[in-house]
C-alpha cells in the first residue's frame, strides 16, 4: 500500500494546525476540572491550569512526521519508546506517581533504544578509555534523563518550557541543516511547529501546561535528536 508523502512545508503546517486543534479540544474538555488537588505539583501560577497539553503534542507530532514518508527502523523504534514515555507522563499527570517509579521507567524507556540501536555519545573516545561502551551507554542515558527532567522542571510558568524547547529546536534545525543531516532537520522542524501550536494555549495567561506527558515526550525527542 502506498503511503502519503508531503514536503516539509506542508508537514510543518499540518503539525501547527493539528497541534492547535487537538490542544483546543483538550482545553475544552478539561477546563472545568480541578487540577489543584495535586499538591506535589509546584506551579508559579495559582490558577487552575490543566497539565495535559503534552497529549496533543505527542499525537500531533507522530501524525505529522508520518506525512514525511516511511520512517526508517531507528526512528520507528525511538518513536515507540517516545509514546511509552509520554504515556508514563500522562499516568503521572492523573495519578501522581512516586518519583522512584517515574525515574525507573524513564531510565528503562531511554536505555532500551540506546542499547537496541547502538546509538550513544562516544564519551570513552573523548577521555581515552575503552570500556566496551559501558560508560558511553551510562553517560547517554544520564544525558537524556537529565534533559527530560530539566524540561519537566521548567514547565511551571507560562510559556517558559515552550520558549526553551522551541529555541532548542531552532538551534538543532540550523546545526543539522549545516551538517546535511536532513532527516533530523525535518524532525526538528515538525517538533518546533507542534510546540508552536501549543504556544497558543500556553501564552500568558496560560490555558494549558505541557504536563509530564509533554515535558517527558519533548525531552526524550530532543535528547535522542541531539
Amino acid at each position: 500500500m502506498s503511503s502519503i508523502q508531503l514536503n516539509i512545508y506542508f508537514s510543518a503546517f499540518i503539525a501547527l494546525v493539528l497541534s492547535a486543534i487537538l490542544n483546543f479540544i483538550i482545553f475544552t474538555i478539561t477546563k472545568n476540572i480541578n487540577y489543584q488537588k495535586n499538591f506535589n505539583e509546584i506551579r508559579l501560577s495559582k490558577r487552575n491550569v490543566p497539565p495535559l497539553g503534552g497529549i496533543a503534542i505527542a499525537l500531533s507530532f507522530l501524525i505529522s512526521v508520518r506525512f514525511l514518508g516511511e520512517a526508517d527502523s531507528n526512528f520507528l523504534t525511538i518513536g515507540i519508546f517516545g509514546v511509552l514515555i509520554a504515556l508514563l507522563g500522562a499516568l503521572d499527570d492523573f495519578y501522581n506517581l512516586n518519583w522512584k517509579i517515574k525515574l525507573f521507567f524513564q531510565i528503562l524507556f531511554v536505555g532500551i533504544p540506546i542499547v537496541l540501536l547502538n546509538v550513544f555519545l562516544n564519551f570513552e573516545t573523548m577521555i581515552g578509555f575503552d570500556l566496551n561502551n559501558k560508560l558511553n551507554i551510562f553517560i547517554s542515558v544520564l544525558w537524556i534523563v537529565l534533559i527530560i527532567n530539566s524540561i519537566n522542571f521548567i514547565d511551571n510558568m507560562d510559556s517558559l518550557a515552550v520558549v526553551v524547547t522551541g529555541g532548542i529546536c531552532i538551534q538543532i534545525t540550523l546545526l543539522t541543516y549545516i551538517y546535511t543531516q536532513n532527516k533530523l532537520t525535518d524532525i526538528s522542524i515538525i517538533l518546533l511547529f507542534t510546540i508552536l501550536g501549543f504556544l497558543i494555549f500556553n501564552f500568558p495567561p496560560a490555558k494549558l501546561y505541557l504536563g509530564d506527558s509533554g515535558s517527558l515526550f519533548i525531552g526524550f525527542l530532543l535528547g535522542f535528536i541531539s
